[in-house]
C-alpha cells in the first residue's frame, strides 16, 4: 500500500472528521473532542497514553487536518491520505459547496 508500506499497522485506529460540508447542517464537532475520543479509546483498551499510537486521519478540510496534527501528542503518528495532501492546493477555502449548490439550485 501507498499508505503503510506493505501493510497497517495492527493497532491502528481510524478517525473521520467531517468537516469538509458538515458545517451547512450544524456546527463542527471541535477538534478537542476527537481527541478525546481517541484518549478514551486508549483507556478502554488499557494502552499507555504516552506509548506510540497510529491513527488513520480521514478527512477532506485541510483545516481540520493542520488542527488535528497541532493537537495531536508527539506520540501519536498520524497518517494521511497522499491523495489530500496532494490536492489540498486546488480545495476551496471553506468546505465543499456542492451540497450548498444542489439544496440552493435544488439540482438544476
Amino acid at each position: 500500500g501507498l499508505l503503510f508500506g506493505e501493510r497497517a499497522p495492527s493497532d491502528l485506529l481510524v478517525v473521520h472528521i467531517r468537516w469538509g460540508d458538515k458545517f451547512w447542517e450544524m456546527d463542527l464537532v471541535p477538534i478537542d473532542e476527537y481527541i478525546a475520543a481517541v484518549h478514551d479509546i486508549l483507556e478502554k483498551q488499557k494502552r499507555d497514553h504516552n506509548s506510540t499510537v497510529n491513527i488513520y486521519l480521514a478527512c477532506e478540510d485541510p483545516n481540520a487536518v493542520k488542527a488535528f496534527l497541532e493537537a495531536a501528542p508527539e506520540t501519536w503518528n498520524v497518517f494521511v491520505d497522499r491523495t489530500f495532501v496532494e490536492l489540498t492546493p486546488y480545495r476551496p477555502a471553506k468546505g465543499n459547496r456542492a451540497s450548498w449548490v444542489a439544496r440552493n439550485t435544488k439540482g438544476r
